[in-house]
């Protein structure tokens, strides 16, 4: 199995392949790959017509959008500036990212993306985390995506993603 990772994150959103050696009856695994365009999946494999990787675009998000699209987010921190630096930094890889489904057992780009950046913020809502936390939290993914921004967004994804999430057996 190919242990590529991409260093542009343009490249997870313009193109991903499949692993060579996946048989029929396994999940494919997804790595990014400048070679292939993203309408070329595996037969089966359905697409999410909306919140796909390749979906998205370099748009920045406001703290109202963030907000409204993850209402997981406590009220308490929605006037804090770090969360609207984080809002417009971020605001590509958040319009694709969403919460992985209760026994979800291969997790696509979209929710890594929803774990690595909403998970921690949410841990203040249910009292696991102090703000400051919180704001350090961010502030670290922040300074990570400065240092790096051709490979922030591939750097937030393991070896093992899949294109599309996969469900647990007797999951319906």
């Amino acid at each position: 199995m190919s242990k590529t990772r991409a260093t542009d994150s343009r490249a997870v959103f313009d193109s991903i392949r499949v692993v060579d050696g996946m048989s029929g009856g396994e999940s494919a695994i997804w790595r990014p790959n400048f070679e292939h365009s993203f309408e070329h999946s595996p037969e089966g494999v359905a697409q999410r017509p909306q919140g796909s990787v390749a979906a998205a675009t370099i748009k920045p998000m406001t703290i109202s959008e963030l907000c409204a699209r993850f209402p997981e987010i406590p009220s308490e921190l929605r006037d804090e500036p770090t969360l609207g630096e984080f809002a417009t930094t971020f605001g590509d890889l958040l319009a694709v990212a969403h919460k992985p489904g209760n026994c979800s057992t291969g997790h696509d780009p979209g929710n890594h993306f929803y774990l690595q950046l909403i998970g921690p913020i949410t841990y203040f809502g249910y009292g696991l985390a102090t703000r400051e936390r919180v704001i350090e939290d961010m502030r670290r993914l922040l300074d990570t995506h400065t240092a790096d921004p051709e490979g922030f967004a591939a750097s937030l994804l393991p070896d093992d993603t899949v294109g599309v999430e996969v469900s647990g057996p007797d999951c319906g």
